[in-house]
């Protein structure tokens, strides 16, 4: 039974809070910056970080059932519950039917322009584990996916979308492709091997200084956003998080797969925290 428990939560990648976090910090950001006063609705924090933890937790199990005969071949994955069959894909479902229930409780929450939002995301958060098949910059895609959540609370928390929410989006975007362009250098060798395409390997001698531009423009366009909706302070108060991310880009070992690993928690845990401590001053201070 604890063997099992212990599956069920490496299945949902309960047991590495960085994935569900870097879901969570874009609608956070959102959150912040699309309402039109300078009140902080608390619930809707609430709301958005449960969501990221089920809707994370689901995409992974969905990830996990399709690539489950992938990861069996590739050496940082064989030991995922399906890969290493520790879960069949009955069991899988289930969990999955679990999260997608959570993720119905924050749904039934949100306004109509958000719910539509909502749906478009899940769809093609579906497609996707197929994208590294055959697109050879699977990181934007991924990146497109996974932060639609700016888009989702900025619509719940405002009742629109705004130049300045999609100037966040778009920033967010940037990120995605930073980090997990780090992310997949630890995978590089196997991706080659087994014909998985990754951004990591179609950047090849340009991917520090793509990371460095990639970071620079999330810097630019979420203080740009900050200043569309009179929070000018941000361009100074994010500049702290742009040198610790231009530390990332800059010191990563991408031979290194425990050096990368880190440098990806490192958005998850630092930079996420810096820019919403950054953004949520710049909104006291006006």
């Amino acid at each position: 039974m604890i063997t099992h428990f212990k599956s069920y939560l490496q299945l949902a990648r309960l047991d590495k809070p960085a994935g569900w976090l870097l879901l969570m910090w874009p609608c956070w950001f959102a959150v912040i910056l699309g309402s039109d006063d300078y009140s902080i609705n608390y619930y809707f924090l609430f709301l958005f970080a449960l969501g990221s933890i089920c809707l994370r937790g689901a995409g992974c199990v969905v990830n996990d059932i399709i690539d489950r005969k992938i990861d069996a071949q590739v050496e940082r994955t064989k030991n995922r519950p399906l890969a290493s069959g520790a879960l069949n894909v009955r069991q899988a479902l289930a969990l999955l039917f679990v999260l997608l229930l959570g993720g119905l409780f924050v749904f039934v929450q949100l306004n109509s322009q958000a719910k539509i939002l909502s749906l478009c995301a899940a769809g093609l958060a579906v497609v996707y584990p197929f994208v590294k098949r055959f697109f050879g910059y699977p990181q934007l895609f991924l990146g497109i996916v996974f932060n639609s959540g700016a888009l989702i609370a900025w619509a719940q928390t405002s009742w629109g979308i705004t130049n300045s929410a999609w100037l966040l989006y778009a920033g967010c975007v940037f990120w995605t492709i930073a980090y997990d362009t780090i992310y997949g250098h630890m995978d590089k060798k196997d991706d080659v091997k087994i014909g998985v395409r990754s951004s990591s390997i179609s950047f090849g001698k340009g991917n520090r200084i793509v990371i460095i531009m990639c970071y620079a423009a999330f810097y630019a366009l979420v203080a740009t956003s900050a200043q569309l909706v009179k929070f000018p302070s941000a361009w100074f108060l994010c500049t702290p998080t742009l040198m610790h991310t231009m530390y990332i880009a800059l010191k990563v070992d991408f031979n290194d797969a425990e050096d990368c690993m880190e440098k990806f928690k490192d958005n998850a845990f630092i930079t996420g925290f810096l820019y919403f401590a950054s953004l949520y001053i710049s909104k006291i201070l006006g």
